[in-house]
């Protein structure tokens, strides 16, 4: 009866073991990594000067499956590989990437009206000399806006210069008829004109008529006399001038790169439910013991008879 017991015994021990390694055993690695869209790290795109955070993120429904759009407004120089998300967990999903879809935006073109003065200097105040002697048009850059003004005349400004001293040749002719000889001692040797003193620097003779005592000298002469000399003025040396020029500037922005990346909703994997196994389990547990009541009960029926034996 003793061997009987402590076979039943190693029998349940031995189900029960086998029991236990039945059960499925679940590493934890396999569990899902749930990544928070808002908690991220600094990535190659936000390194270069781009924002991470997209423009727009939507849902779409494809076959039975959900698509996650997030577009992002970009300068040309980002490449979308940089922009690219993995193990992205969006509102409890798993999403992985798919594809982008690339749009060039157009330019963007600002006009604007600009006048632009450029400063000049002349030998003449006259608004319509100075207004001829300039450059016509002027090219603008400026802050990106390029161009083409034009001058306009009308709104020309003439500064006067310093005031300046200079020298300048008088010169004037005299007559003097009916000399009696052609001295010289007979003709001024200076005259004033216009409040300039002028000296005698040329003097020419011409003889007229003939004497009546048939002499055959001339009865008198006229002289041409020629005098010159040097005045002094003051003038203005040189006028500043201000030209404006105006027009019309444009600048023109490159247009921004709309990318739009496209993310599959991954099918969530099923966990391997643990209640079948704890269920068997349970059940060679349960039969175990009773194995051991049932040997326990065999071996006491022996002893009573053996009792009644001995009464007897």
């Amino acid at each position: 009866m003793k061997r009987s017991m402590r076979l039943c015994m190693a029998l349940c021990c031995t189900l029960a073991w086998g029991t236990a390694l039945s059960l499925p055993v679940f590493a934890e690695s396999s569990l899902p990594e749930i990544t928070l869209v808002e908690e991220y790290e600094a990535g190659p795109a936000e390194e270069e000067g781009v924002p991470l955070h997209p423009a727009d993120i939507s849902l779409a429904g494809e076959d039975g499956s959900r698509i996650l759009k997030k577009t992002y407004l970009t300068e040309a120089s980002v490449q979308p590989e940089t922009l690219v998300e993995q193990g992205l967990v969006w509102q409890g999903c798993a999403y992985e990437y798919l594809d982008v879809l690339v749009e060039q935006l157009p330019d963007t073109v600002e006009t604007k009206e600009v006048t632009q003065t450029a400063a000049a200097v002349s030998e003449s105040g006259s608004l319509a000399e100075i207004a001829a002697a300039q450059d016509q048009e002027l090219f603008y850059e400026k802050d990106g806006f390029t161009g083409t003004l034009t001058l306009d005349a009308a709104g020309i400004v003439v500064e006067e210069g310093e005031r300046e001293t200079y020298s300048y040749p008088v010169s004037d002719t005299r007559e003097y008829p009916g000399l009696a000889s052609n001295d010289p001692a007979l003709v001024p040797d200076s005259i004033l004109k216009d409040g300039v003193t002028l000296s005698l620097s040329g003097l020419r003779w011409q003889a007229e008529g003939v004497q009546p005592d048939g002499s055959g000298l001339p009865s008198s002469y006229t002289a041409e006399a020629s005098y010159s000399g040097t005045a002094q003025g003051s003038r203005t040396g040189a006028y500043h001038v201000l030209l404006p020029y105006t027009g019309q500037v444009s600048r023109t922005t490159p247009g921004q790169v709309k990318y739009t990346l496209l993310y599959g909703e991954v099918p969530p994997q099923e966990e391997p439910s643990l209640l079948p196994g704890l269920l068997l389990g349970a059940g060679f547990l349960l039969l175990g013991g009773t194995a051991v009541a049932t040997v326990a009960a065999v071996k006491r029926l022996p002893e009573k008879g053996e009792a009644r034996d001995e009464e007897e």
